[in-house]
């Protein structure tokens, strides 16, 4: 199943990467849904289902490891990516801990994006 097939929720707060990830997903043909914060991740998982969610761990309101820990006491199954600047094993630990499955470090490549994609996302039917 091709990955241009993902749903894939992206929880950023930055406006400059918001547009950087979604060009990059553009690239591959996934037009993401984005929102600001862990809390709007949060209630649209609850309406609506993607693939994949791509989750930045700094963000006002809600952060990324209280949403992830958040929707896995939910039990939310899905991947779920963190989308982090910290490289320091403490802060990996800390995105594992929180449930999250994999890491993707800013700033990435689309290559990056790309792999870590084809690993995780198998697409729901």
């Amino acid at each position: 199943m091709p990955i241009k097939h993902l749903k894939v929720l992206v929880v950023e707060d930055l406006k400059t990467n918001q547009m950087i990830i979604q060009l990059m997903l553009n690239k591959i043909q996934i037009n993401p849904v984005i929102v600001d914060n862990g809390q709007q991740a949060i209630e649209i998982l609850e309406a609506e289902s993607f693939d994949i969610v791509l989750m930045d761990c700094r963000m006002p309101v809600m952060d990324g490891y209280t949403t992830t820990k958040e929707l896995r006491k939910n039990s939310y199954d899905k991947p779920i990516i963190a989308l982090t600047a910290g490289t320091t094993s403490a802060e990996r630990d800390a995105c594992i801990n929180a449930g999250m499955n994999d890491i993707l470090c800013k700033p990435y490549l689309a290559s990056e994006l790309h792999d870590i994609l084809t690993i995780w996302g198998t697409p729901t039917e």
